[in-house]
C-alpha cells in the first residue's frame, strides 16, 4: 500500500480536522473545496468551524495534509469566506458530483462519480489541479480526465 500517494480522493479529505500547528487547536473540519472550473485549480478549503459558521483555508495556508488532519501554521490562516472576493463566485467541489457527462452529439453518457486531486509534498497549492474525474455509466466507471 502506498503511504504517500501522489493523488488522493476527495472523499478521503472531507471531514478531516483542521489543526493549527502553533497551538494544537482544532479550528474546524473540512467541508468542501473551492475550485476554478476553467483551470481545475483548487483555490482553498471550506472549513466548518461550528458556531462561527464556515471559513476558508486558502491553498497557500495549508502546511500539510495528513491521514487524520490538515494543518496550518497559525489561526490567522483560516479566514472569513468573504475576505477573498473571488471565492463566493467559485463553485464548490461537491457540485462536480452532479455534473452530467454528455457526448459530442448531446447524448447523456453518465455522471461524475469520483474526484481525485494532485497531492505534492502533502500540500495543495494554487498550481495543484484536479487530476482525475470518473464517469459512472450504468455499472461501469470510465476515466474522463487524468489517470
Amino acid at each position: 500500500m502506498d503511504k504517500n500517494p501522489t493523488t488522493r480522493k476527495w472523499i478521503d479529505i472531507r471531514g478531516l480536522a483542521v489543526v493549527v500547528l502553533d497551538t494544537g487547536i482544532k479550528v474546524g473540519t473540512v467541508d468542501d473545496f473551492y475550485f476554478e472550473s476553467e483551470s481545475n485549480a483548487v483555490r482553498g478549503l471550506r472549513v466548518n468551524t461550528g458556531l462561527s459558521g464556515y471559513k476558508e483555508l486558502p491553498s497557500n495556508g495549508i502546511s500539510a495534509i495528513g491521514r487524520d488532519a490538515i494543518t496550518t501554521a497559525n489561526q490567522e490562516m483560516v479566514i472569513d469566506e468573504r475576505h477573498d472576493g473571488r471565492l463566493p463566485a467559485l463553485p464548490l467541489g461537491h457540485s462536480l458530483l452532479s455534473y452530467k457527462i454528455m457526448s459530442e452529439s448531446g447524448d447523456l453518457v453518465g455522471t461524475v462519480g469520483s474526484i481525485s486531486y494532485c497531492r505534492r509534498c502533502d500540500k495543495i497549492t494554487s498550481s495543484c489541479f484536479l487530476t482525475s474525474v470518473t464517469a459512472i455509466v450504468g455499472r461501469f466507471v470510465y476515466p474522463l480526465m487524468g489517470s
